[in-house]
């Protein structure tokens, strides 16, 4: 399978810098204020299982010197610490870097959804924007399962749900555990990832929940916004998790 990569990233910029430039006795301050840039990430696959690993390829520049590259591993979307997580900080110099960072997937990495940051520093402290990408986590025989989803109108043969601004959604299909379930929804959303409606079901306590048992249906025209995405997500007790997403264009 091709690598996923993403060039130039536009993503959030990072909240705090995880370096310290000091300058002591009669030493210059640089006066430089250019950001780094990172140029070029890439990780080899999409979805990993434990024991697999994730190589990550990144490259950045700077007008000066550079100090330093984190790349950091978590759960998207995560409010505290996880299964797996971690921050790995090397050190750089010269004013252009290329490496890569090997990390193999843990038996006690929970499933879902994964995000990898990268951010560098210069010598004066400047810091990149936080550059991400998302990958997922696989548990085969632990994680929940969902099948026989259908919608109608129904996805075309690349899975995309085209739908009138006059259109109805009603949706059909079961999620299992082997454990047991803690939740489902239906999220959808716009370009940027922003929810524009989320459908939270009451799933009881137990191994199995069939949507029929709760029917929903999704008025298009209702949106302000017409979304893009439509993401499925269930989640065990366990904390393990399984998210399907599918686009949506609107006529």
């Amino acid at each position: 399978m091709a690598g996923f990569s993403y060039i130039s990233p536009m993503i959030r910029k990072a909240g705090f810098f995880f370096f310290l430039a000091f300058f002591v006795g009669c030493s210059t301050v640089s006066d430089d204020e250019v950001d780094p840039v990172i140029t070029s990430l890439e990780i080899n696959e999409k979805s990993f299982s434990p024991g697999e690993t994730l190589e990550v390829n990144v490259s950045g520049r700077d007008n000066e010197e550079l100090n330093q590259v984190r790349s950091r591993v978590r759960q998207a979307f995560a409010k505290s610490f996880g299964f797996w997580e971690f921050v790995e900080v090397r050190d750089l110099s010269g004013s252009t870097f290329t490496t890569n960072f090997l990390y193999s997937v843990p038996d006690t990495a929970l499933a879902g959804l994964y995000e990898i940051s990268i951010q560098v520093s210069d010598e004066r402290g400047n810091g990149s924007v936080d550059s991400t990408l998302q990958f997922m986590v696989r548990q085969m025989g632990e994680e929940p399962m969902i099948s026989n989803f259908a919608t109608n109108p129904a996805p075309d043969e690349n899975d995309i749900l085209r739908v009138g601004q006059t259109d109805t959604l009603t949706f059909s299909g079961m999620v299992s555990d082997p454990d047991t379930l803690e939740s489902f929804s239906i999220a959808f959303k716009d370009e940027f990832g922003l929810n524009l409606l989320t459908l939270n079901y009451a799933v009881p306590d137990t191994t199995f929940f069939d949507l029929a048992s709760a029917p929903d249906t999704v008025f298009i025209e209702g949106f302000e916004f017409f979304p893009t995405e439509m993401e499925l997500k269930a989640q065990d007790f366990v904390g393990h998790q399984r998210r399907e997403t599918y686009l949506i264009e609107v006529d």
